[in-house]
């Protein structure tokens, strides 16, 4: 009996402190663009428990003017995540210097897309940070993740290659925003991938780099009646009839 009424003690202080929740639904997530060309890729996932950066622009001095300009304390982020190797969206990382950032700030890049920067840019590019590096979907917490990579296809002057990419799912009210880096895979298949490992099947809103979209993707999209913040690399063909909104975005 003694056992029993200390469990009913310590579940009621957990639960009227708020630490009996890993994640409390009820904050309000703010997603911001912080890039200011856009011809690179930063963006600001903020919440009361755990502050994003997603992506990091195309080299140390713009990725940190972007956070500077937009007031965003590097050294607060918990998180940094890459959601694949193109210089547009990695290269802040290579010429960090210590102090920059937090001893405390995570750096998490998925190992497919950790080898691509290092085979790119040569293995000792990224310095003076330490990297998480999961092969698997990689949980922030139990309704934010950072998914393991989907190949995808690049293409540049007509050439294409094969491309690994991670993208981040947040969960909340039992709807999902998918944030995107250039969505090489395909639009559609990540957002179903993300319904696939979620259980859940509603989308609040779909953001970042939508890649191609045809008439096919258009539809997809318009069907989820999801909010749609296309940005950085989008490529619209004929029949992509897209409803879109502009950054920021508020979850509540």
């Amino acid at each position: 009996m003694k056992k029993i009424i200390i469990c009913i003690i310590i579940f009621i202080a957990a639960f009227l402190t708020g630490s009996f929740f890993i994640y409390k639904n009820n904050s309000k997530i703010i997603i911001k663009e912080l890039s200011f060309e856009k011809h690179w890729f930063v963006l600001y996932i903020q919440d009361k428990n755990t502050n994003i950066i997603f992506d990091t622009g195309n080299c140390r001095k713009n990725f940190l003017k972007s956070l500077k300009k937009n007031n965003v304390d590097i050294k607060q982020a918990k998180y940094i995540l890459i959601s694949h190797k193109d210089y547009d969206h990695s290269n802040g990382l290579l010429d960090l210097k210590k102090g920059d950032l937090s001893p405390k700030t995570k750096v998490v890049i998925n190992n497919d897309v950790l080898k691509g920067i290092t085979e790119s840019y040569g293995k000792d590019t990224i310095k003076n940070i330490n990297i998480i590096n999961p092969v698997d979907n990689f949980y922030i917490n139990r309704n934010i993740i950072y998914t393991k990579t989907l190949l995808g296809i690049a293409e540049t002057h007509g050439k294409q290659w094969g491309i690994q990419e991670s993208f981040l799912i947040i969960k909340k009210h039992n709807k999902l925003t998918i944030i995107s880096g250039c969505a090489h895979p395909g639009i559609i298949e990540m957002v179903e991938y993300a319904k696939k490992i979620t259980g859940c099947d509603k989308i609040n809103a779909v953001v970042g780099g939508l890649g191609v979209i045809g008439e096919k993707e258009a539809r997809y999209l318009n069907d989820t009646k999801a909010d749609i913040y296309p940005i950085h690399c989008t490529e619209y063909k004929e029949g992509s009839l897209l409803k879109v909104k502009k950054m920021p975005l508020v979850i509540k």
